[in-house]
C-alpha cells in the first residue's frame, strides 16, 4: 500500500510553493489554514505536503506559520511567472478568465525555462501588435485590406501559408466567412479558403488607406 508521501507529486509541490509565493507577495499570513483556503490546493494532502517541503528544504515551519526558504522561493517565483505567461496567452486566444486559469495551472508544470522565455518574447510581440489594432484573420472585417504581421505556429505552418501567398507582410482581404466554417481570403489576386484554426493563427493589422 502506498503512503501519503508517495502520493505527493512534483506538481503538488510546485502548486504549494506557488501559493506560498503569492501569499508572500500579497503580504498575507502564510499559515496552513490560509493555504487550505487556496482553490488550487483543494483536495491536496496539505499536512503531508508541507512536511515533505520542509524536509526538502523548500519551506520552514514555526507552529502554524509557514515560510519559504530561498530555495523554495526561487521555485515558487518561477512557477508564478510561468502561470502568468500561460494565462495571459490563453486569455488573448479568447478563453474566459476562469478557464484560462485552470489551463494555465496545467501548463505551468510542463513549460521549461527556455519555453517560458520564448513565450514571453512572443507575448511581447503580440501585445505590441494588439496596440496597433491587430486581430486574428478569423476576426478581420470582410472586405477590408489587412497586412499579415505575425504567424503563430512552427516552420511548417509558416511555409504552408507562404506557399499560399499569405506570408508575413502580405496584403490580404477576407472575402467570405462562414459561421464555424472556413474563411475565404484574397491575396495577390487569388482567393483561398483557410480552416478556422489556421485563420486564428494569423495576426493582421488594418492596412492604412492611401
Amino acid at each position: 500500500m502506498s503512503s501519503e508521501k508517495d502520493s505527493i507529486t512534483s506538481e503538488d509541490r510546485e502548486e504549494c510553493l506557488e501559493a506560498l509565493c503569492r501569499l508572500e507577495r500579497a503580504h498575507r499570513p502564510s499559515t496552513a489554514a490560509e493555504l487550505a483556503a487556496q482553490r488550487d490546493l483543494a483536495g491536496k494532502h496539505l499536512s503531508e505536503l508541507l512536511l515533505d517541503l520542509a524536509m526538502s528544504g523548500d519551506v520552514a515551519m514555526n507552529g502554524s506559520s509557514v515560510s519559504l526558504t530561498s530555495q523554495g522561493r526561487a521555485v515558487g517565483r518561477r512557477i508564478v511567472r510561468r502561470h502568468q505567461l500561460a494565462e495571459r496567452m490563453l486569455c488573448m486566444l479568447g478563453l474566459q478568465k476562469d478557464t484560462a486559469h485552470k489551463e494555465a495551472c496545467k501548463l505551468e508544470h510542463v513549460l521549461t525555462d527556455a519555453e517560458a522565455a520564448d513565450l514571453e518574447k512572443h507575448m511581447s510581440v503580440v501585445t505590441s501588435l494588439m496596440e496597433l489594432g491587430a486581430v486574428t484573420l478569423g476576426e478581420a472585417v470582410t472586405g477590408r485590406p489587412y497586412t499579415v504581421r505575425w504567424i503563430r505556429g512552427g516552420q511548417q505552418v509558416r511555409r504552408r501559408l507562404e506557399d499560399m501567398g499569405l506570408g508575413q507582410g502580405s496584403v490580404v482581404t477576407v472575402c467570405n466567412r462562414q459561421s464555424g466554417g472556413p474563411v475565404e481570403v484574397e491575396a495577390h489576386g487569388a482567393c483561398v479558403a483557410l480552416g478556422r484554426g489556421i485563420a486564428q493563427k494569423i495576426l493582421v493589422i488594418p492596412r492604412e488607406e492611401r
